[in-house]
């Protein structure tokens, strides 16, 4: 709570959505606020939003799933190594 947040707040906003209007804003500024319930806020917005508008990551799934493979591997990795390191009396 209170922690900074971590992206670049000179070139992007929040939006806030909480069912408790006394909250908004009491941790972090927000550029706009609003009292709902999320799902509800977020399926408005998204009718709103022509399909042009809408947010897209830019990440296909094959890119997704290459990385959920690097990190099966890297815990595995992890995993081998405690597996050597550690041992339980």
């Amino acid at each position: 709570m209170g922690k900074a947040p971590y992206w670049r707040t000179s070139e992007q906003q929040m939006i806030q959505v909480d069912t408790d209007g006394h909250v908004l804003g009491g941790e972090q500024a927000a550029a706009l606020g609003g009292c709902s319930r999320t799902r509800s806020c977020l399926a408005a917005l998204a009718e709103r939003l022509a399909p042009g508008q809408r947010y897209q990551h830019g990440r296909t799934a094959a890119q997704v799933a290459r990385y959920r493979d690097k990190i099966a591997a890297e815990r595995a990795k992890l995993d081998e190594e405690a597996s050597r390191t550690w041992t339980c009396p």
